[in-house]
């Protein structure tokens, strides 16, 4: 049974237009909400198909239009998703308090041409005096999950120290429980079964230079350690077969948070299997790597990856050498004892070659101007790719190509940008075509996107997002398939209300 935990439901600008693609004023939409009437949400309910715009689409009359009184709180969030192949509408609602608080989230399906609501799942919380939710009540489709409330506590921070489900016969099924420092960070969380049985436990320890060491485990035992730097950077992992107790993988990092150690573990014997080291340099790109494999303890091979550099003064890399070596070691096995005996009677190495080199030039700004790709076949480069790139004043891309050994284009993309540093428009090199095609196109009315444009490579609309606002406040978000908005075929709309 899946959980969903909300300690303090909130719809802000960065949540809401993040989900939808579309772009708000922060200041207008970061404000949380206030119950919605019934009769409304029967109303919006009663929809029977999204393709049915005239009931869904926003006049243009109301299109981005101001109001007497700011916008500034959402009562009701409402998600409707057409799929045309099966004749059926996904609909979510959210509906909250006056503090913010979401009090109810539906989802369900409208078979087309009905009202009927078909329930997958429905929500409700009660909330304290603080804005933490201390009830949840989720209520499943008949015949799905069952049904069950989830109950929490808090200590006089406001710390969640308890999460307890039980289910709709009021039966206890299980526990989540909490422990802070006296900092208030979470330092333990431990779960029980109904049967007050420990199935999965977490411990963190905090050492007097700040760096902490995060453990874990289940009824086997324990299945994970990490140590972190103060600054929370994770420095070395362990994971663990909780039933065997043998360690499976090893992973140390660097002093910057890089991989420099990888190493895999039989988790029935603790025998190692593989590992991958890696080296950097001080401007953290890899020198070199080496991947190692063995069979029961003993080194088989080594692949040997290592990378060089010339950079310029400012440190940009001119040009990048990519080399290789492999070596195979080969071993006599003595099987008639109890154990098999394995020594090393010699190795095949291939010797140390440039694979690859890559070639880059940057302009008196600093901006990567040009890069070429070559393959080396003994001692002769092969030209594979050659990419450029063109900026404007105020360093927007505006251009890459990508030309192969003969000098065809084979990938491009131009870039248009507004005054405000906004991508407005995005052209790509069509092979099939041989030409430009415009790949998207953006409106923006102030700060808030109200058109987004997709195109096919003919120049017909594939599809499109159509964003309303009134007051700075986004309304509706309707998102439209093959013909955009002039074909009228909706696949998904987003509605908001507000007091």
């Amino acid at each position: 049974m899946r959980k969903q935990k909300i300690m303090k439901a909130t719809v802000t600008a960065a949540l809401v237009l993040a989900l939808s693609g579309c772009q708000g004023n922060d200041a207008n939409v970061d404000n949380t909400v206030n119950g919605v009437q019934e009769s409304k949400n029967e109303v919006q309910n009663t929809d029977s198909s999204l393709n049915e715009s005239e009931s869904k689409v926003v006049s243009d009359e109301e299109k981005n239009t101001q109001v007497e009184e700011p916008l500034d709180k959402i009562t009701w969030k409402r998600t409707a998703d057409n799929w045309v192949s099966n004749g059926t509408t996904t609909v979510e609602e959210e509906i909250y308090d006056d503090d913010g608080n979401k009090t109810e989230y539906s989802r369900y399906t409208l078979a087309a041409g009905s009202s009927d609501k078909q329930l997958i799942e429905h929500y409700t919380y009660k909330y304290n005096d603080a804005g933490n939710v201390t009830e949840e009540w989720i209520d499943f489709a008949e015949g799905a999950e069952r049904d069950y409330y989830e109950y929490y506590e808090y200590d006089e921070a406001g710390n969640l120290i308890s999460d307890r489900s039980v289910d709709e016969k009021g039966i206890y099924a299980g526990e989540w429980r909490y422990t802070y420092n006296s900092d208030n960070e979470q330092i333990g969380k431990i779960y029980t079964d109904g049967d007050g049985n420990v199935k999965q436990e977490e411990t963190k320890t905090i050492l007097e230079d700040g760096s902490y060491i995060i453990e874990k485990s289940n009824e086997a035992g324990l299945s994970s350690h990490r140590e972190y730097d103060a600054e929370g950077k994770i420095q070395r992992e362990e994971t663990y077969n909780a039933a065997t107790g043998m360690l499976t993988n090893l992973i140390t990092y660097n002093k910057d948070g890089r991989t420099a150690r990888n190493e895999y573990y039989n988790s029935d014997t603790g025998i190692i299997e593989s590992l991958d080291n890696w080296e950097y340099d001080e401007y953290g790109y890899g020198t070199r790597e080496l991947i190692e494999s063995y069979i029961d303890g003993n080194l088989v091979s080594q692949d040997i990856k290592s990378y060089e550099y010339v950079r310029d003064a400012e440190g940009n890399v001119l040009v990048r050498d990519d080399y290789y070596e492999y070596v195979y070691y080969e071993y006599d096995y003595d099987y008639s004892g109890d154990s098999v005996i394995a020594t090393m009677v010699g190795e095949e190495r291939d010797d140390r070659v440039l694979e690859c080199r890559y070639e880059m030039a940057y302009d008196e700004k600093g901006n990567k101007i040009s890069e070429k790709t070559y393959y080396y076949d003994g001692s002769e480069a092969f030209l594979s790719e050659a990419v450029t790139y063109k900026y404007d004043n105020d360093g927007n891309k505006i251009e890459e190509i990508h030309t192969d050994s003969d000098g065809n284009v084979i990938q491009g993309n131009r870039d248009t940008y507004d005054g405000e540093g906004r991508e407005v428009e995005r052209a790509h090199y069509s092979v099939d075509n041989g030409d430009w095609c415009i790949e998207y196109k953006k409106i923006f009315d102030g700060d808030n996107m109200i058109r987004s444009t997709n195109y096919s490579e003919d120049g017909e609309i594939s599809s499109e997002i159509v964003c309303v606002y009134k007051f700075g406040n986004i309304v509706s978000e309707t998102y439209y398939g093959n013909g955009g908005e002039t074909a009228g075929e909706i696949s998904r709309q987003i509605i908001y209300e507000y007091r």
